[in-house]
């Protein structure tokens, strides 16, 4: 539940505004360090989920 939380909150609050890229060339959106924390984080919460679930499917089926 926790990492549910946290990936809406990552999602709603540390995704860079268009108006923050518009320095960046497109090819190199991905390099803008605000992108990249984002999806560090987007990636580090959906793994959480991910694992819950499996915990959750265990603890079920055991």
């Amino acid at each position: 539940m926790v990492s549910s939380v946290a990936y809406i909150v990552v999602r709603a609050t540390m995704k860079p505004r268009i108006e923050d890229l518009d320095d960046y060339y497109y090819e190199f959106e991905d390099q803008h360090p605000k992108v990249v924390k984002y999806e560090f984080y987007k990636r580090i919460t959906v793994a959480l989920i991910a694992i819950a679930m499996l915990l959750l499917f265990i603890s079920i089926s055991v």
